[in-house]
C-alpha cells in the first residue's frame, strides 16, 4: 500500500493523503470509506478497503505517514457517523 500511495503522491502536486470513512447510519447501507490523493480518489487501486484505517494506522507508526489533522462526526445520538483523516507522506529519507 505505501508503494500505491507514494505512486499517487509523485503524480500529484500537494502530496495531501485524505482517508475517509462514512457510515449513513442504518440498514441495508454499510460502512463506506474511500482514500484520496489531493482530491483523486485512489480507492479502487485498493484491494482491501476493510483494512484500511489499521494499515494507515502502522504507517503513521513506522514513520512512512504523518496525521496533519482529523475530524470525526457524530450523530445525536453519540454514534461515530463520519471520519476524515489528513495525512503527508514523511521523506523517503526515513525508509528502510
Amino acid at each position: 500500500m505505501l508503494s500505491l500511495i507514494s505512486d499517487a503522491v509523485k503524480k500529484s502536486h500537494g502530496g495531501r493523503i485524505t482517508y475517509c470513512s462514512e457510515w449513513l447510519g442504518y440498514l441495508p447501507y454499510g460502512l463506506y470509506h474511500w482514500i484520496e490523493v489531493d482530491g483523486r480518489d485512489i480507492s479502487d487501486q485498493i484491494t482491501d478497503m476493510d483494512g484500511m484505517s489499521g494499515d494507515l494506522q502502522q504507517l503513521v507508526l513506522l514513520d512512512k505517514l504523518q496525521v496533519i489533522s482529523g475530524v470525526f462526526e457524530t450523530s445525536a445520538m453519540d454514534s461515530l457517523e463520519a471520519v476524515c483523516i489528513e495525512f503527508v507522506l514523511q521523506s523517503s529519507d526515513n525508509w528502510m
